[in-house]
């Protein structure tokens, strides 16, 4: 591993955390995890599905007391305020939370909505501050108790003033969490929170939450019916293909988790999470550490056929490189074929790895705060309430979310119904090398001016530099310095480091002769012969050359990674661009990629590549 991005080092826990057996799960909790390739797709709506149908959801019929339906007894009102608040869980574990209440006047009541923080945070505890890290989902949270909502924020297991271990969003452990959490809230809110005019039984409830607090909302809707919409931003489908695709670690990703979710948990992580972290700095997570992970999402409800009854608007970004588009479009695809209403925005942002990705000045995560969807432009935060009120209160929408709405740039979005899949097919027939490490620091040292060069690199030691001189000056053989490649890759800086790691093969596929959109999901269909005696690993993503430029710019930061031998078939990641005339569109293809880090060899390798890539084009 050339440089981690980890700020800890943790040792494998030795304890193991027993299921309850009477867990809430679907009934695959028990199934291995089939490999990590991408999941299934979920079939996707038929042609006659409409774009979105708002529901009819009753706000005033008051039914006529009987056995069933007695009459409610009236809300005594409340006025704005907050106060914190603790909940005891189904195992003793206590959470935290903090409540926060709208005015309302005697008899008036208001739904819930429920919002909880990302991997390693905490809670809101003040909504009229939410703080610097503080995203459209808290934003909508405030703007949410200001419309008259009570918003109740919690702390997982795990995470701020919560207690017990974080189990990565299990339906066993924080599944049961959120249930108990709404069930504090019905008995403290009592009449003043609604209900469902025909059922006074069901409690309108609804949710906000990025990332790990995306993952929330849809574990507890698989858990607890009590969910009737919900808004994930930037959140996960199954985390073994978010973590490790196809088998490959997303080394850069699991290092900043564990620096985050460390010190944010004090070490009280489930144990799985410190095997995965260690096992991928052999770039290989066991199937065993994965089958632990994959129940931890909508992916094996959505398998075994219980897919929870809830609306949703999905929020995820384009250059997500932990949770990307794709996982997304499976979560809307398996919830929309159940019969619920589904939109999706697919914006420009989302996580972002440090050093590694351009974020445009934010570090670690962002979401557009506007957005353009075809001729219509909305701000995010108030979209997200407008889908609340829909859904909670019958209203009609402030903001017409449409089914699927992909941004292009701060000008440019495309409206469609349903993500395309594939497109415009161009056979490909590529050999690669893996590079060796020396070659590419080598590279880069070597385009610039010498005494440059030996600055970038100042801090190697005496014997190592003058060696280096010579090579860069040809007075020596590049083998003298083999044994020093790591050495010299980790005294460049980062920046110089991350061009010297992205050398790639460039197959050029496409020129446009007029303007034209490439949206939604590449395939590939093809197969990897090895050529040399080591596995075939190549990363693959869709790049563009733009008409008059030298260079390739790859898409949206996104790679997929095909391993091994064979025949391989899957989606690549969903991408998003405006081409012009005389652009070119094509397959980047590199032997490493830094987002994998420990995929970097330091023996060459090559392998053939052949099959068919299919690309989303379409005129504008």
């Amino acid at each position: 591993m050339v440089r981690s991005l980890a700020l800890v080092a943790c040792l494998i826990g030795s304890a193991c955390v027993e299921q309850p057996v009477d867990a809430p799960a679907p009934s695959s909790l028990a199934a291995a995890a089939e490999g990590c390739e991408p999941p299934p797709a979920a079939p996707a709506p038929s042609s006659s599905t409409p774009a979105h149908e708002t529901p009819s959801v009753p706000v005033a019929a008051e039914p006529e007391p009987d056995a069933a339906h007695p009459t409610p007894a009236a809300s005594p009102g409340s006025t704005r305020g907050q106060r914190d608040a603790t909940v005891t869980s189904f195992d003793g574990t206590t959470i935290a939370l903090t409540l926060f209440t709208p005015d309302l006047a005697p008899g008036e009541s208001a739904p819930l909505i429920v919002h909880s923080h990302g991997w390693g945070g905490s809670r809101l505890t003040d909504l009229d501050d939410p703080g610097l890290l503080a995203r459209a989902p808290e934003e909508a949270a405030a703007l949410a108790r200001e419309a008259g909502y009570f918003v109740i924020s919690f702390d997982q297991r795990g995470f701020g003033e919560s207690g017990g271990d974080a189990m990565v969003m299990s339906p066993a452990f924080e599944g049961r969490d959120i249930s108990a959490v709404l069930d504090w809230a019905e008995a403290e809110l009592g009449p003043a929170l609604a209900r469902d005019a025909t059922d006074l039984d069901d409690p309108r409830v609804g949710a906000l939450g990025l990332s790990y607090g995306g993952g929330f909302q849809l574990v507890g809707a698989a858990v607890d019916h009590r969910f009737d919409a919900l808004v994930p931003t930037a959140t996960w489908h199954y985390l073994p293909y978010s973590l490790a695709p196809n088998g490959v670690p997303k080394n850069a990703w699991i290092d900043v988790l564990m620096g985050i979710g460390v010190p944010g948990a004090k070490g009280h992580i489930d144990p799985v999470i410190y095997q995965a972290f260690v096992q991928s700095q052999t770039s290989h997570v066991s199937d065993e550490v994965l089958a632990t992970l994959a129940p931890n999402g909508l992916h094996d409800y959505c398998r075994a056929g219980e897919v929870p009854t809830v609306d949703a608007f999905f929020v995820q970004g384009l250059t997500d490189t932990l949770f990307n588009v794709n996982e997304a479009v499976m979560n809307a695809d398996c919830l929309r074929a159940a019969g619920n209403d589904v939109r999706l925005l697919v914006q420009r942002h989302g996580h972002i790895l440090p050093v590694l990705q351009d974020g445009d000045g934010t570090i670690g995560f962002d979401v557009d705060a506007r957005v353009q969807c075809g001729e219509v432009g909305f701000d995010v935060a108030p979209a997200m309430v407008s889908f609340l009120d829909e859904k909670l209160r019958g209203r009609v929408p402030a903001v017409d979310i449409p089914p699927l709405c992909v941004v292009q740039d701060d000008s440019h979005g495309v409206v469609m119904r349903t993500m395309p899949r594939g497109g415009v097919a161009f056979d490909i027939d590529q050999r690669v090398t893996s590079p060796l490490l020396l070659e590419l620091v080598l590279e880069v040292l070597r385009e610039r001016p010498l005494l440059d060069a030996l600055e970038l690199v100042s801090a190697l030691p005496p014997d190592v530099l003058r060696t280096l001189t010579l090579v860069l000056t040809g007075l020596s053989s590049p083998a003298t310095l083999q044994d020093s490649a790591l050495a010299i890759a980790d005294a460049l800086p980062d920046e110089v480091l991350n061009e010297a790691l992205t050398a790639s093969r460039w197959i050029p596929l496409h020129s446009a002769t007029a303007i034209e959109d490439i949206v939604g999901i590449p395939t590939i269909d093809g197969s990897i012969t090895a050529t040399s005696g080591l596995e075939p690993l190549a990363f693959v993503g869709i790049g563009v050359q733009r008409s008059g430029q030298v260079h390739q710019a790859l898409l949206d930061d996104q790679v997929s990674p095909l391993r091994g031998a064979g025949d391989h078939q899957q989606d690549l990641v969903a991408v998003s661009a405006r081409l012009l005339p005389g652009d070119t569109v094509g397959l980047l293809i590199y032997g490493f990629h830094p987002q994998y880090l420990n995929a970097l060899t330091l023996h060459p390798g090559a392998f053939r590549l052949r099959g068919r890539v299919a690309l989303p084009i379409a005129p504008h």
